[in-house]
C-alpha cells in the first residue's frame, strides 16, 4: 500500500483527528492482501513525519519526485516511511 499525503496545515489536521479510522483501515487493508508492512511517502514537514512516527512509522529513505510530481510539492523529494504490523 502506497500513501502520499500533502504537507498542508488542512490535511494534517484531518490525518490527527481520523487517526484511529486512518490505522484501522492501514491495518485491515494490509492483512486482507497477506502484508504485515505499511509504506507510505509524505513531504518533509514536521508535523507529518511526527505524526507518523509517533504512530509507529520509521523513516528508512527519501524519493527524489518524478518529473509529473514537480507542481504538487513545495520539495523535490518525498520522505520513506515504513510500520511493521504485528
Amino acid at each position: 500500500m502506497k500513501l502520499s499525503q500533502n504537507g498542508g496545515e488542512k490535511k494534517t489536521s484531518m490525518g490527527q483527528k481520523h487517526h484511529g479510522d486512518l490505522s484501522l483501515s492501514f491495518r485491515k487493508t494490509t492483512l486482507d492482501v497477506g502484508g504485515k508492512i505499511v509504506y507510505l511517502e509524505c513531504e518533509d514537514k514536521p508535523k507529518l513525519k511526527d505524526f507518523y512516527t509517533e504512530n509507529g512509522f520509521v523513516v528508512f529513505g527519501e524519493r527524489k519526485l518524478d518529473r509529473d510530481e514537480m507542481d504538487d510539492f513545495e520539495d523535490t523529494y518525498l520522505i520513506q516511511m515504513l510500520k511493521y504490523l504485528n
